[in-house]
């Protein structure tokens, strides 16, 4: 048998031997349990009080003057909960585009609420007596120079 072959057979009973060793890692379990709540990131958190699970991605947050209802700013929009039935009530899209990692406010009654998007536009909303939101205009709000997004790329 020539050494090329004995070599070649030899590189592939190592490989062999180490393959067990190479396995894809099991997929993180991501959610509630007895221990606290586990996110992606394998980290267990354990929340000093109570938590609400929803789709998103939390970025900023601010609570209605009453304190009755707190609107979420996420990657996606805005997301209204419910405080006293600890719920999500809404949850409204930014059109064209997601949410930048900050921008929201609420006046001090508690009638309109302003969020920014990741391009160039500042979205006002109308709050109703009942919590409910409704987008009512969008506002540009050009980059430097006059164009462009108005946050840094």
């Amino acid at each position: 048998m020539s050494s090329f072959i004995r070599l070649l057979l030899k590189s592939a009973l190592v490989i062999l031997i180490a393959s067990p060793g190479c396995r894809t890692p099991e997929p993180a379990l991501v959610g509630e349990s007895t221990q606290g709540h586990w996110v992606p990131t394998r980290q267990l958190v354990r929340p000093a009080g109570k938590t609400l699970d929803f789709a998103g991605r939390p970025v900023d947050m601010v609570a209605h003057p009453t304190g009755e209802w707190i609107f979420i700013k996420d990657h996606r929009g805005i997301v209204v909960l419910d405080r006293e039935m600890k719920a999500v009530r809404q949850q409204l899209s930014f059109s064209g585009g997601g949410g930048s990692m900050h921008g929201i406010a609420i006046n001090t009654e508690g009638t309109r609420l302003w969020a920014t998007d990741a391009q160039t536009t500042l979205h006002e909303a109308s709050i109703s007596a009942d919590g409910t939101v409704s987008w009512t205009r969008k506002i540009s709000v050009a980059g430097p120079g006059g164009s462009g997004a108005s946050h840094s790329t």
